[in-house]
C-alpha cells in the first residue's frame, strides 16, 4: 500500500513540459516545472530561419552550393541569367549563363523560357546581403506569369561561385 501511495505522489508531482512535452518534476519550493536533463533547451518562441521567401511575388533564394548541386549542368531544365552590364559579363560569368542586363530585361523576356528553372544573378551583394538587380529581374518574371517555383536568385553571387571553384568563363 505504501508503494502505491509513493507512486501516486510521484505521479502527482510529474508534469509535462509545455514546450516539448517531456516529463519533468515539480520543484516544491517554487511550484514550477523543473526540467530534466533531457529538456535542456529554452521554450521561448524563436523565429525559424526562412532563407526562401514564401510570397508568390518574390523569387526563391539559392545559395551557391545548392545552386551548383541542384541546377548546374541541367541545361535542358535550367537557364542561368546574368543581369549585370555587358562589360561585367564579358569579364567573367557562370559558364553557360546568358546576359540580359536589368536595364533591358523586361523587353527581352522572349529569351527566357517559362517552362524551365531560371537562376538569376548579378554582382556580389552589398553588405546588406541582397543583390537588388537579380531580385528585380525575378519579380519581372513573376509579374509576367513565370511559375513562382521556377524563379530563383543566386546569392551571394558570381564572386562566391568563383571562390567555390565552380565553372566560369569569359568572353574575349
Amino acid at each position: 500500500m505504501r508503494g502505491h501511495a509513493a507512486l501516486a505522489a510521484m505521479a502527482a508531482l510529474t508534469v509535462l513540459c509545455a514546450g516539448c512535452q517531456n516529463r519533468s518534476a515539480i520543484d516544491g519550493a517554487h511550484a514550477k516545472p523543473r526540467h530534466s536533463k533531457s529538456c535542456d533547451h529554452s521554450h521561448e518562441a524563436k523565429p525559424k530561419p526562412n532563407p526562401k521567401p514564401t510570397s508568390k511575388g518574390e523569387p526563391t533564394v539559392l545559395r551557391v552550393r545548392e545552386a551548383y548541386e541542384q541546377h548546374f549542368g541541367e541545361a535542358t531544365r535550367t537557364v542561368w541569367v546574368d543581369v549585370r552590364d555587358q562589360d561585367e559579363y564579358r569579364a567573367g560569368h557562370i559558364r553557360g549563363a546568358v546576359n540580359i542586363p536589368l536595364q533591358s530585361f523586361a523587353t527581352n523576356l522572349d529569351q527566357i523560357p517559362a517552362d524551365k528553372t531560371i537562376v538569376i544573378y548579378c554582382q556580389d551583394p552589398a553588405p546588406t546581403g541582397v543583390c537588388t538587380a537579380a531580385i528585380s529581374a525575378g519579380r519581372i518574371l513573376l509579374q509576367n506569369g513565370y511559375p513562382p517555383g521556377n524563379v530563383k536568385i543566386l546569392e551571394p553571387g558570381p564572386g562566391a561561385w568563383r571562390q567555390a571553384g565552380y565553372p566560369t568563363e569569359s568572353v574575349p
